[in-house]
Order: C-alpha cells, then structure tokens, then sequence
C-alpha cells in the first residue's frame, strides 16, 4: 500500500504482531524483526514449558470475581468489554478451559504453544533480553501505537530495547487501552486490518461498534488481490 501511494497515519499490531508494525514504522529494521521472532521461538523451545491462551468472551470483570475459574491463569489483555484472553501452562489452562465450559461461559483456546503474556515464558526473559539488547532502535518514521505500552511509541524507549521488545510478549496487551487513548476521535480515523485473520477489525467491530471506520484486506479464500483493490477503491472513493 505504501509503494501504492498510500501513507498511513500510523501502524499498529497487536501481541507478536507489534514487531511486525515497529518494523513498518521503521523502528526495526527488517532483518532484526525477523530475527527477533525466530530467536524468540527457538528460546522458548529451550526454556519454557508448554503453555496455552484462552479468549474469554465476557466482561473482564468475571476475571476477577470468580478466581476459582481462573486459577493459576494471567489476566493477558483486555480486547473489549466484552473480550479478553487468559494466559499460562497448559494444564493450569485445560483445568481452566474445563471450569468455563461448565459454567456456560464462551471461550475459544488459541492456536500457540507457549504462554505468552504470562509467567510462563520468565524462563526465557534473561536470555532473549540480551539478544534485544544488540538491536539498535530507531525513531519510528510512521507513528507507532503499541498494545504492549497502552498508547504511542515516544522517543524513552529508544535507549531502553530490551525493556520494550521483551514487554511485547510478556506485558499486558492493552488494546482497548490503546485506542481510547490514542484515537479519541473516531470520525478522523479508519483502520485497515493486513493481518490473516481480520482479529483487530473484529475487536473494533464487536468492542465498539460503528465508532471507527474498518476494512480488512486478506480473506480465508485466497482472494487477497482483488481484496486489496476493493480497498483501495474504497479508501480513494472515501478521500
């Protein structure tokens, strides 16, 4: 879309995505985000047990008042009011995924093997710190909205890489925090979902409703090309 023509007003991703989008901005160059989530991979293969998430369709408030349900599990992020994802081992999560059922809660467990967002992955905080320490930030040349910070990338974390690349996967991820903060005028705004699975376009379309403006441009059916002319139809039509 940039080669295109079309600048966006800024990036977002949301958990491991939020290295795809500090690479977008310019903050990482290509080949240190890759290689951060090949060695962040290959890290957690060697230090961390197996771990699991569970999407929780309901009020984070469940979270907190009912702590028998969510036993050994970490409150993960909050998606929208009525959405937000557990985190930790796997057999704490079965035991969890088990209580949910049982009390007609809806909740879907995520495709991952590890517990990100959560205790579960301390094991390798030491090692993988010290391989963001060698990465040179830069100062995003597109403006950067950060789930793991809750609000716009500033110029702090530049001297501080090892403290933001860890927080990405180990921090809560603020997404409902984030765009109140940082888009609180809906009618300036629209968002393009590039991710396979259109999640951040079904969180502002559930969480909060016709407020903003949101498109998706890669579908389940392979059709990603005629779905992005279709966009950039619309954008064009819109400006």
């Amino acid at each position: 879309m940039i080669d295109q023509g079309y600048r966006p007003a800024g990036v977002l991703g949301h958990s491991l995505g939020e290295y795809i989008a500090a690479t977008i901005a310019g903050m990482l160059a290509l080949e240190d985000g890759l290689g951060l989530v090949v060695q962040q991979a290959q890290i957690l293969k060697q230090t961390c047990a197996e771990g699991s998430m569970i999407t929780v369709m309901d009020s984070p408030e469940l979270y907190r008042k009912r702590p028998d349900i969510f036993f050994r599990a970490t409150l993960g992020g909050i998606n929208y009011d009525k959405s937000f994802f557990v985190s930790g081992l796997a057999d704490d999560l079965q035991r969890v995924l088990t209580a949910l059922n049982s009390a007609s809660v809806f909740s879907v467990q995520l495709p991952v093997r590890y517990g990100f967002h959560s205790s579960a992955i301390d094991p390798a905080e030491s090692e993988f710190r010290n391989i963001c320490r060698s990465v040179r930030l830069a100062k995003p040349q597109i403006p950067l909205y950060s789930c793991a910070l809750g609000g716009v990338v500033g110029d702090h974390v530049l001297d501080a890489a090892d403290e933001y690349l860890w927080r990405i996967p180990r921090g809560e991820a603020q997404f409902q925090t984030m765009v109140a903060n940082s888009f609180p005028n809906p009618e300036r705004y629209a968002f393009i979902d590039l991710s396979a699975t259109a999640t951040l376009s079904g969180f502002l379309k559930y969480g909060f409703g016709d407020r903003y403006t949101h498109h998706f441009a890669i579908n389940q059916f392979g059709r990603n090309l005629d779905s992005m002319a279709t966009l950039l139809s619309r954008i064009s039509l819109q400006n």
